[in-house]
């Protein structure tokens, strides 16, 4: 009798501790599917992301192609001005719009306003890539 019991102690003993395990195993294929799903959660998250901020590097990029082209083009049509107006033009200018401006000193002008042009562009591509990476 003894023997039997204490086979039967033993059985008890093995059928719950493979219980245990059973379910312990279970309980931890469940969170690795859990964290699974996270980490494709996170993963796709991130890529939406990249590609916004991909977007808009694409957007400053076009912004400053247009700046450098419509720069070119208005260097080109003040290629045709005089350089400089002689000493008794000058006096005749005053209060002017600047369609008399010198060729050189317009295109000065020009270039120091797609600078700034630039400049303004890039820190709204910057402010943008702030407000992109550090959104939920």
């Amino acid at each position: 009798m003894t023997v039997q019991l204490i086979a039967s102690i033993a059985l008890i003993c093995s059928v719950v501790w493979g219980s245990f395990e059973f379910g312990r195993e279970f309980e931890s294929g469940k969170q690795a599917q859990i964290l699974a799903e996270q980490q494709a959660e996170s993963a796709k998250q991130l890529q939406a992301k990249n590609d916004q901020i991909h977007k808009q590097a694409q957007e400053h990029a076009d912004e400053v192609r247009t700046i450098n082209t419509r720069l070119a083009d208005a260097l080109e049509r003040l290629r045709k001005r005089p350089e400089r107006l002689p000493e008794p033009s000058r006096k005749a200018c005053e209060g002017s719009t600047g369609r008399e401006l010198a060729g050189v000193d317009a295109a000065f002008l020009e270039r120091y306003a797609a600078r700034a042009a630039e400049q303004e562009s890039a820190l709204r591509a910057c402010y943008s890539w702030i407000d992109t990476a550090t959104s939920q």
